[in-house]
């Protein structure tokens, strides 16, 4: 065959059937040479391509993992210094006391920046992460080797979104860089662990189980079993707190002075969170210090200025104010009288007139302690009608009225504090009191006849004259108003 090929090029040659057969034969085996070639460099570049394409998305942390880098704001080449510079921009930014009205996304934030600067600050887990991702970051927290993340390995695969896992207390991050005061400059927001946060409710790892408020203190230690609820007698202020709290530190002072202020008028309390998690939890705690206005079954966030004046004012603000009726004019006292009065569990109420437009918070503090064994009314602005039909000398004048009988009125004549006012009432929590005091008015009834001084008595004696002849004074406003028809009934008695 070979001859015959030489012979072919110079012309001479001619074919026989085996040796063309044997040409054919070859030039196939040349064809599925080129073939298998031809598969095998496709199959090289499709395993180049996948392991590129896998690599690359180690290095952008996979599918739904975060880049670190864009979260700070930085470059890829950035060093320590800008790194530093971009956590403290962002961690101030995003802190969630600063952002109250949106505090749950800015506490997601304020998470991953922490994260970012963990990462990126630690040239060993940055090294890990620019190569293998959070995936391999996942992997060499568990112990496994980084590399093998993507392929096979146990701490997943990037099509698994996986996050590394915050290490440390974002807040303890916080505390550390601004150098313990929170860069804040000394207790003006809160600190603590947000659920979900690396140790979420816990708080600070390895902080130590005491209380800020220590016996004796003017501020209440609560716990479970000793909380404010709908049954309470006070309204309470409640700071939620754990002791490794920087910010929850610095507003011990406040909250002392807070509790001094407000004595007699609203509780204050505190509940140590690390010691009581669960009672913090089912509060809705998710950032330390918390505080709340507790009474009957609502309990109010604080989301302003952690100030004692500010707080203060509006604890005032909110505190309820339902339990007291507006005694406009005489008509509303009758009925005040007549309803409430006559059905509160101790037959007693309580009214109170004064020059002030507003309720006063001693009042409305004093209006809530009783609300389950008195009723409560009150005259404001100096209203002239009535202080003349109550004998107002001088303001303010509390008197306890008992079973809707003006003619049991009893002035309150001590110093007009929280804890007098509430002592003098406790006598009429059972109603003994306005038995007695009943018993001593049928005895004791003003005898009028026509020669009485009608001028020196009160109204509530001209009214309590009348009501014992079985006749009222419609339309009578002025005490003017009851002398004048007095003296109509004592024309037709000369001694009644």
């Amino acid at each position: 065959c070979i001859q015959r090929r030489r012979q072919r090029r110079t012309g001479m040659a001619w074919l026989e059937p085996g040796c063309e057969r044997g040409r054919a034969g070859s030039k196939r085996m040349k064809e599925r040479r080129k073939t298998v070639l031809w598969i095998l460099q496709v199959l090289v570049l499709v395993l180049l391509a996948t392991c590129a394409g896998r690599t690359e998305a180690a290095k952008h942390g996979g599918a739904g993992s975060r880049d670190f880098y864009a979260i700070l704001g930085v470059d890829k080449k950035a060093d320590e210094a800008t790194i530093k510079k971009a956590y403290r921009k962002l961690a101030l930014k995003y802190h969630p006391d600063k952002n109250p009205d949106n505090q749950e996304e800015a506490a997601k934030k304020f998470q991953d920046v922490g994260t970012a600067y963990e990462v990126l600050s630690d040239p060993e887990k940055r090294t890990v992460y620019d190569n293998y991702g959070e995936e391999g970051l996942q992997a060499q927290a568990a112990g496994q080797d980084p590399r093998t993340a993507h392929f096979g390995g146990n701490a997943g695969s990037a099509e698994g979104g996986q996050q590394f896992r915050f290490t440390g207390d974002p807040f303890k991050v916080f505390e550390q860089f601004f150098g313990g005061g929170g860069g804040f400059g000394g207790g003006g927001f809160g600190g603590g662990g947000f659920g979900g946060m690396g140790g979420g409710m816990g708080g600070h790892q390895g902080a130590p189980l005491q209380d800020l408020y220590p016996k004796g203190s003017a501020v209440s230690r609560l716990k479970t079993g000793k909380f404010p609820d709908s049954t309470s007698k006070h309204i309470w202020l409640i700071e939620f707190y754990i002791p490794g709290c920087p910010h929850c530190r610095n507003l011990v002072q406040k909250w002392e002075t807070l509790a001094e202020n407000l004595r007699g008028i609203i509780k204050v309390g505190a509940v140590n969170c690390e010691m009581d998690a669960q009672l913090c939890q089912q509060q809705g705690v998710r950032a330390y210090p918390t505080i709340k206005l507790a009474f009957q079954d609502k309990y109010l966030d604080y989301k302003g200025e952690r100030s004692p004046k500010q707080i203060k004012k509006w604890a005032y603000e909110h505190m309820p104010s339902d339990k007291i009726q507006n005694l406009l004019r005489g008509g509303s006292v009758d009925e005040f009288l007549a309803g409430p009065c006559k059905s509160s569990p101790s037959k007693a109420c309580v009214v109170l007139l004064t020059d002030k437009y507003e309720t006063s918070p001693m009042y409305k503090s004093i209006a809530y302690q009783f609300r389950n064994k008195m009723a409560f009314g009150e005259a404001r602005g100096s209203n002239v009608q009535l202080a003349a039909r109550f004998g107002v000398k001088k303001y303010p004048l509390l008197v306890v009225v008992c079973n809707g009988d003006e003619q049991t009125a009893t002035e309150f004549a001590g110093e007009y504090t929280s804890e007098n006012i509430a002592q003098f009432l406790k006598s009429y929590e059972d109603g003994t009191a306005c038995r007695v005091a009943t018993k001593k008015r049928a005895s004791s009834r003003v005898s009028i006849t026509a020669s009485t001084d009608l001028k020196s008595l009160r109204i509530s004696d001209l009214k309590g004259f009348l009501d014992s002849k079985g006749t009222t004074c419609e339309g009578c406003l002025e005490k003017a108003d009851y002398i004048e028809r007095v003296q109509s009934l004592l024309g037709l008695h000369t001694e009644l």
